[in-house]
């Protein structure tokens, strides 16, 4: 079944996909790690992530979540979040390093800010970086008002009737 799906995401997307045997397997050597789980245990290992490798850990949203092990936030030269008062309440991966004092708040930095040159981000290849993805709600209106325009840009899909009243 997983070499299906491999084979399936190569025949549609035109990429190189295949399927793995760990986690470990799939994080060595990547350079871009995504996680997505509701896991209570951490599925990746810091000692997996290569120099310069960039983690988004966007599931595990939800207290005693976790999907990243004290290396692999300790690792990271530059952590940065969507929320960054939401993230101490939902984002494990970053409240547990805190509690245990391999981690200060201070450091977790919001991704707007470094997007907007306000903070620094990445600062040499070999940064480990890491995005902690809460799903902040404003984010999927923003998109939701984005792919809107663009239609409405296009000339595409069907203008909604005002239902307020």
């Amino acid at each position: 079944m997983p070499q299906q799906f491999g084979k399936d995401l190569e025949a549609r997307l035109g990429i190189s996909a295949r399927a793995v045997g760990s986690g470990e397997e799939a994080v060595r050597g990547a350079d871009i790690v995504v996680t997505s789980t509701t896991s209570t245990e951490p599925v990746v290992q810091g000692a997996w992530l290569a120099p310069g490798t960039h983690v988004n850990a966007i599931g595990a949203n939800y207290e005693y979540r976790r999907e990243l092990d004290y290396e692999a936030v300790a690792r990271a030269s530059v952590i940065a979040t969507d929320d960054t008062d939401q993230v101490r309440y939902e984002a494990t991966d970053l409240a547990a390093p805190v509690r245990e004092g391999l981690l200060s708040w201070d450091t977790v930095l919001p991704l707007g800010s470094i997007v907007a040159g306000a903070a620094k981000g990445r600062t040499n290849a070999q940064d480990i970086t890491l995005f902690k993805s809460l799903g902040v709600a404003i984010e999927d209106v923003a998109l939701a008002i984005r792919a809107y325009e663009k239609a409405l840009g296009q000339g595409v899909g069907q203008k909604l009737p005002n239902l307020s009243g």
